[in-house]
């Protein structure tokens, strides 16, 4: 396969997540380019940062808002996250949160991108993921 490319879609912070961590640094020593798609976090997550790698590109959104403008923020993320996926073009996207479904699903029926859907438990108070 070419085109050695994924996207990880996270309505969350996705650097708080080791097993997206991990799963991203065995993908980059085989070659793949690495796009992370999220949003800021708040409290000790959002401290947690990513590799120093040239293959890894992490892209995210403020942290959401509260109340209703969290309704706008989510429509703009999916808006935000198809037109990134657009662009980038990956072989694969994946998604491990219940609020990347709907961006996972635009990818998977309009662009005709396979898409992997596999929840992890979310990270603790202190921002750590302990079952990955």
């Amino acid at each position: 396969n070419k085109n050695k490319k994924i996207a990880y879609i996270q309505y969350t912070s996705p650097s708080a997540y080791t097993i997206l961590r991990s799963g991203a640094k065995i993908l980059i020593g085989k070659g793949w380019d690495v796009l992370f798609l999220g949003v800021g976090a708040r409290g000790n997550a959002s401290e947690i940062q990513f590799i120093d790698e040239p293959k890894l590109i992490s892209k995210v959104l403020r942290a959401p808002p509260y109340g209703l403008l969290l309704k706008f923020h989510y429509i703009w993320f999916a808006v935000w996250t198809f037109l990134k996926i657009l662009l980038f073009r990956p072989a694969v996207v994946y998604g491990s949160e219940p609020f990347s479904g709907i961006p996972l699903y635009l990818c998977k029926k309009v662009l005709r991108i396979p898409a992997i859907y596999h929840e992890h438990d979310p990270p603790d108070e202190q921002g750590i993921n302990r079952s990955g």
